[in-house]
């Protein structure tokens, strides 16, 4: 059914869904404390990530550059930016 609705609407359902993996991915890793593959993560990486884990999730809401040709990311970038300007000035 929603390959149907896709290709009535004009879009190919692979890259959306592969658009949508990235953007999980997104929140996978702004979740993730830093640390190497397969190892624990310390003190210090996860004293970092609970000071930045707000911020990391917050600008993971920014679309992959993949969606509409890099302009949802743009425009959803720069009004971020803006919120951040408005909270700080």
């Amino acid at each position: 059914c929603r390959a149907q609705i896709g290709r009535c609407l004009g879009f190919n359902s692979d890259k959306c869904d592969i658009i949508m993996d990235e953007w999980k991915e997104q929140f996978v890793c702004a979740i993730t404390p830093g640390a190497e593959e397969g190892e624990k993560p310390t003190k210090l990486q996860w004293t970092i990530h609970v000071i930045t884990v707000v911020w990391k999730v917050l600008f993971a809401l920014v679309p992959p550059p993949a969606m509409l040709g890099g302009w949802a990311a743009f425009w959803v970038a720069l009004g971020f930016i803006a919120f951040l300007t408005v909270l700080v000035g």
